[in-house]
């Protein structure tokens, strides 16, 4: 009896000597003090991936990152496995009454969804607000607010600059007769209501975040049952993944909540066959296209496959045809006013502006680029998958063996069609980015793979009921022979300790790594713009020498695409180009704001239009 005692005793401390030995190493290591940001540049000559994209850090692990993985699969892992193995043997009343809960069998499960949307709503405020400071992390942010503030004045397109080269941006067109930025219309438009409803451009994002929970739930109900929908919506809602990304204005938390209803509605109306639930299919599939063209597209097409099978091949194919028109006339309303904003925009209806700002960066193989002297290959296309595919295992649940709890799914022996339907949309999403050059800035994980979280959290739910079905029961548990003196631990329970462990490491670990290295990025990215706004005398115009060197955004702030406000800011292009930008802007103060990398602060200089003649006349 001693013995059998002592065995569980040997596992829970070997558990927390692992983590001590975690902790202990990992202020040598750097672990959890703000780290060098994963690529450097500037606003104007940057080199944020070298002369050569293929050595871009983009597609590498940067050494304290990899340090940190490691470091976790070596001392965490085991960590995980031995308080698992101690838990599960001592076999928890507590467990047992949860894995028997009534809030998988009855309509409890509302409280548990409300508790799970507002722990969501509090950790992405917080984030926003506290960590990223409403900051902007990178050039497609400033691109969105541009555009969703030039609607907020009641325009589609703002008036070209007067001086195009002082006022050329990242990810702004400025040439021809107007000023936006390179992205379809539809996510900002998004901003532009939440910030004309609600005050602020995170009222939309957030909301469709938080809806994106309920969603994932009744897709999972729809396509498994009540306790697997209720399981995934879990895992969304407590992925550092999926907050981090709610917490930016970037788009993918918005296309995932669109590409979640076009799930749910095509579900609904696959079985009822109706025309309305195939209009909002359409909708909602033609509303992530328009945000995203690429996502929705490796998204949708094993649906669009689905359906024409069942049109042609099956029997019964002709009574999806009310469906399939509705669905079509819904994205086509999406479709045409895409087509019409690219006409708009570009001139052709079939060119995206994105295109038009940069007519080198395109899809599949080949070179383009040509500045970087990039040529994509279906080889650099793998690595790219491969590099997000690595980050996604350590993003989705902050431990470097997230993906671990879907091997349950992958080796049954035969799956359910809702396992396959995941497996295949996960499949030609992959498929889809591998034509895409690049496998997307890593500060805030692989952004370009954020949709997949919805096929991903049914699968990791499908695996860890997987393994409780598959478990014997407590009398059929096996036994290490007559004289054992060690009990066995239930399957389904170690699975559910060690996913429990797994989670709080991922807590105590991952959560502040992030937290500090982002607070540590946004307080570099403000430092400047904080120096002008609580030192400048407005009406200004403040002229950009250079910026910190930090992060992803190389662009300066637009405050007012119609450059009417009382802030604006524009290039320092040489004293002959600065007299040009104050002959159209008169009556303003001027500023110099440039970065000074030996001080590793930002320095304010200003002058006047007296100063700038006596430089370019000396007496």
């Amino acid at each position: 009896m001693g013995k059998e005692k002592r065995i569980p005793s040997f596992f829970l401390l070997s558990g927390f000597l692992f983590i001590l030995g975690y902790f202990l190493m990992a202020p040598s290591l750097g672990f959890f003090t703000p780290q060098t940001f994963s690529t450097t540049g500037g606003p104007f000559n940057f080199v944020p991936i070298s002369d050569d994209l293929y050595r871009s850090p983009i597609r590498h692990f940067p050494p304290w990152e990899l340090a940190s993985i490691f470091w976790k699969v070596f001392l965490l892992l085991p960590a995980s496995v031995c308080l698992a193995l101690y838990l599960s043997v001592r076999r928890s009343p507590f467990l047992e009454k949860f894995q028997n809960a009534a809030i998988f069998k009855s309509s409890k499960y509302f409280y548990l969804l409300s508790l799970l949307t507002l722990l969501s709503f509090i950790i992405i405020l917080s984030t926003t607000m506290f960590v990223l400071r409403r900051t902007p992390v990178t050039d497609d942010e400033n691109a969105y607010l541009a555009q969703a503030n030039i609607m907020l004045g009641g325009h589609i397109l703002a008036p070209p600059p007067p001086v195009e080269k002082n006022f050329t941006n990242t990810f702004i067109i400025t040439s021809g007769s107007m000023l936006t930025g390179k992205y379809t219309l539809g996510h900002p438009a998004l901003l532009a209501v939440g910030k004309a409803l609600a005050g602020t451009f995170y009222a939309i994002p957030i909301l469709l975040a938080l809806l994106t929970i309920w969603l994932t739930y009744l897709i999972g109900k729809e396509m498994y049952d009540l306790k697997t929908g209720i399981l995934a919506a879990f895992f969304l809602s407590i992925s550092p993944f999926f907050l981090l990304n709610a917490s930016t204005l970037l788009s993918h938390a918005p296309t995932l909540f669109f590409l979640a209803l076009f799930t749910f509605a095509f579900l609904k109306g696959t079985k009822r066959r109706g025309a309305g639930w195939g209009l909002l299919t359409g909708l909602a599939i033609g509303a992530a296209f328009n945000i995203r063209q690429m996502s929705a597209l490796g998204f949708a097409l094993p649906f669009v496959f689905w359906l024409l099978w069942r049109l042609f091949s099956h029997k019964e194919g002709s009574s999806h045809i009310p469906f399939i028109l509705s669905c079509v006339a819904g994205f086509a309303a999406w479709g045409i006013f895409t087509l019409w904003y690219n006409r708009l925009v570009t001139g052709s209806p079939f060119t995206f502006p994105f295109n038009y700002y940069d007519p080198s960066e395109r899809l599949g193989f080949g070179p383009m680029l040509q500045d970087f002297r990039y040529t994509h290959t279906p080889l650099k296309g793998l690595q790219n998958l491969l590099v997000s595919m690595g980050r996604f295992n350590l993003w989705f649940l902050g431990v470097p063996w997230s993906l671990l709890f879907i091997l349950p799914v992958l080796f049954q022996k035969v799956s359910a069609w809702a396992d396959r339907a995941c497996g295949v949309v996960i499949l030609t999403f992959c498929i889809a980015y591998i034509f895409y050059y690049s496998p997307g800035v890593p500060d805030t994980g692989p952004v370009y793979y954020f949709e997949m979280l919805l096929p991903v959290c049914l699968l990791t739910a499908r695996g860890i009921f997987l393994l409780k079905e598959r478990t014997p029961s407590e009398g059929q548990q096996p036994t290490a022979g007559n004289s054992s003196s060690f009990p066995m631990p239930h399957l389904s329970a170690f699975a559910t300790y060690f996913l429990a462990v797994s989670l709080i490491l991922s807590l105590i670990t991952f959560w502040p790594e992030k937290v500090l290295y982002m607070s540590s990025l946004t307080e570099k990215l403000r430092e400047s713009y904080e120096l002008v706004e609580k030192s400048v005398e407005q009406p200004a115009l403040v002229f950009i020498r250079s910026l910190p060197q930090a992060g992803w955004v190389y662009g300066y702030r637009l405050t007012d695409p119609y450059l009417q406000g009382p802030l604006l800011y524009c290039r320092d292009l040489g004293p002959e180009k600065i007299v040009d930008v104050i002959h159209h802007f008169p009556k303003r103060h001027y500023y110099i704001l440039s970065y000074n990398s030996d001080k590793g602060q930002s320095e304010l200089i200003p002058f006047t239009k007296k100063d700038l003649d006596n430089y370019l006349h000396p007496k």
